[in-house]
């Protein structure tokens, strides 16, 4: 029971922090877009 909601709760936490990556990479990638503009 235990070690079942701890593995659902790291998968959880292991997605957001995916999430989160993604979200910043895109975020980045449009600063250096807008940024490379003329």
């Amino acid at each position: 029971m235990f070690s079942l909601s701890f593995s659902r709760f790291m998968k959880f936490s292991l997605g957001h922090i995916g999430l989160e990556l993604d979200l910043n990479q895109e975020q980045n990638l449009l600063l250096t877009q807008s940024l490379s503009w003329p």
